[in-house]
C-alpha cells in the first residue's frame, strides 16, 4: 500500500496531519465529507450510508454484500422452479432440514420422536414425547385421562390421608386383618363406621369395653355368660319380684326369722308345713276352732262344739250340717235335695229355673215335717247314705221326674232343665257330697 499522509480538522477548525507510517489510528469518531464514522460500544457505526466493494466472505466472520446474498436466493429460487411447490417429504433418519431432487426442502425426523401424518404434516410420533423431554410439574390435572392413573402409576406409600376423600374407604377397600390397633387414631371409629355384627369378641381388647361404651339395654340375656352374674354385680335393691322365677326361694335362701306375719299369705301355712309341737297353747287363738279352745299350762285342752265342729261321745268331728225351716209342703226325709230359699228350704227339681241360682243341701234327719227345723248337710265332703243302684265314681244330679231325687242320667233333660250335680257316688249306697252347676249344652 502506498505511504499517505491523513490530514484533519481539529475541534477547533485547525488543520493537522497524521503520518502514513503510522500503525495504529486511534479515533472516537472521523467526519469524512460530511460523513460521521464513530466507534459506538465496541462497533463501527457509518449511519445509513453503504459500504461498496466488499469482497466476497470467506470465513464465518466475513462480510457479506449483496451479491452474494442474491446468490443465495437465486439458488433458493432454482431449487423450486419448476412449478415445484416448498414442503415437506418421507422422514429420513438424519436431523435438520434437505432439498430432495425436484427442489423440495423437507425436514429430516427419525419417526420415533417426529414424524409426518399422511397429509404431509410434521406431527410427534406416538410415544414420541419421553421422561426426558418433560419439564418438572409439566403433566397438571388436565392433561391426564379419566381413569388414566392405575395401581401401576401410584408409588408406594404416594396416598397419604390428604389425598383419600371422606367415605372413600369402603369394607371392600380394606383386605382382612388389615386394620391393625396402629393404624387407627383416636376416636376415629364410631357407630357409622361399623358394620352390623362386624365386631367380634377377637377384636377386643381385654377390659376394652368399659361402662360408657355400652349403650343402654343393650346387654340382653345371650350376651351375659352363665354364672358371670355374681353377689358383686348385683346393686342393692337389684332383685324385686320380676327378677325371681318361679320357685326360686328355697329354704336355704330365707334367713333366720326373714318370714313374719307380712311375708305369709292367708291360708299359706298348712298342717305339712308344722313340724310337731311346733303349735303351742300361746299360738292358738281363743276363736279359732267353734267357740274356741281352753286350758293350757300343761292341762289338756277342751274343744266346744261350734261352727263345723261337733262333739259326739267325746269325739270331736266335723259338723256338715246347719238347721233351717222346711219350707215344703210336706215333710222332706234323709237323701233328699233340698234347695235353700231365702227363709228356709224346698225340695229342688231340675226344672226349676232358680236353681242355677241357689245353693242346694241334703236332708240330714230322718224326717223334717212341713213348718219344723231340721239338719240339713250344706259343707262339701260329707258322705251321705242310705241310696241305693249306685254307679261308684258316676256324678249324681238332681232328678228333673221327681223333686228331692237324684239320678245318674241327665238324658232325658230338655232344653231349659237346670243341669246341678249333687256329687258322686263312692259306692252303690253312698254319695260324696260336692255340689256344683253345670252348663251343659242340650240338643
Amino acid at each position: 500500500m502506498a505511504n499517505f499522509n491523513i490530514q484533519y480538522i481539529t475541534s477547533t477548525g485547525e488543520r493537522a496531519t497524521i503520518a502514513s507510517n503510522a500503525s495504529v489510528f486511534d479515533f472516537l469518531e472521523v467526519n469524512v465529507g460530511g460523513l460521521n464514522i464513530k466507534n459506538t460500544g465496541g462497533r463501527l457505526d457509518v449511519g445509513t450510508v453503504l459500504i461498496r466493494s466488499a469482497a466476497v466472505p470467506v470465513s464465518g466472520s466475513d462480510l457479506v454484500n449483496k451479491a452474494y446474498a442474491d446468490s443465495l436466493g437465486a439458488d433458493a429460487a432454482t431449487a423450486g422452479a419448476g412449478g415445484g411447490t416448498l414442503g415437506v417429504v418421507t422422514a429420513d433418519t438424519d436431523r435438520g432440514l434437505d432439498i430432495d431432487g425436484t427442489g423440495v426442502i423437507f425436514a429430516k425426523v427419525d419417526g420415533a420422536s417426529l414424524g409426518y401424518t399422511g397429509g404431509g404434516s410434521l406431527e410427534v410420533s406416538d410415544a414420541g414425547i419421553t421422561e426426558a423431554k418433560l419439564a418438572t410439574d409439566a403433566v397438571t390435572e388436565a392433561k391426564i385421562q379419566s381413569a388414566a392413573v392405575t395401581e401401576n402409576k401410584i408409588a408406594g406409600n404416594a396416598v397419604t390421608e390428604n389425598k383419600i376423600a371422606n367415605n372413600a374407604v369402603t369394607n371392600a377397600k380394606i383386605a382382612p386383618n388389615a386394620v391393625t390397633r396402629g393404624s387407627l387414631a383416636d376416636g376415629a371409629v364410631g357407630p357409622d363406621e361399623l358394620d352390623e355384627d362386624s365386631v367380634t369378641s377377637a377384636h377386643i381388647v381385654d377390659d376394652a369395653v368399659t361402662g360408657a361404651k355400652i349403650a343402654d339395654n343393650a346387654v340382653a340375656t345371650n350376651h351375659i355368660a352363665d354364672d358371670a352374674v355374681t353377689q358383686d354385680k348385683l346393686a342393692d335393691n337389684a332383685v324385686g319380684t320380676l327378677q325371681l322365677a318361679d320357685d326360686a326361694v328355697t329354704m336355704s335362701k330365707i334367713a333366720d326369722d326373714a318370714v313374719g306375719s307380712d311375708q305369709l299369705a292367708d291360708a299359706a301355712v298348712q298342717e305339712i308345713h308344722l313340724a310337731n309341737d311346733s303349735v303351742t297353747a300361746s299360738k292358738i287363738a281363743a276363736s279359732a276352732v267353734g267357740a274356741g279352745l281352753t286350758g293350757g299350762g300343761g292341762t289338756p285342752l277342751a274343744v266346744q262344739a261350734g261352727e263345723g265342729i261337733d262333739i259326739i261321745g267325746g269325739a270331736v268331728s266335723a259338723l256338715f250340717t246347719r238347721n233351717y225351716l222346711n219350707q215344703n209342703a210336706g215333710a222332706i226325709t234323709a237323701g233328699q235335695i233340698v234347695r235353700l230359699t231365702a227363709g228356709g228350704v224346698d225340695l229342688a227339681v231340675a226344672t226349676d229355673a232358680t236353681l242355677s241360682a241357689t245353693e242346694i243341701g241334703v236332708v240330714a234327719d230322718a224326717s223334717i215335717a212341713s213348718g219344723e227345723v231340721g239338719a240339713i248337710i250344706v259343707r262339701n265332703g260329707a258322705f251321705v247314705s242310705g241310696y241305693t243302684g249306685r254307679t261308684p265314681g258316676a256324678k249324681q244330679y238332681v232328678s228333673r221326674a221327681t223333686p228331692g231325687n237324684i239320678t245318674e242320667n241327665y238324658g232325658a233333660f230338655v232344653s231349659g232343665d237346670m243341669v246341678y250335680s249333687v256329687g258322686r257316688a263312692v259306692d252303690a249306697t253312698t254319695v260324696k257330697y260336692d255340689p256344683c252347676f253345670e252348663f251343659i249344652k242340650l240338643y
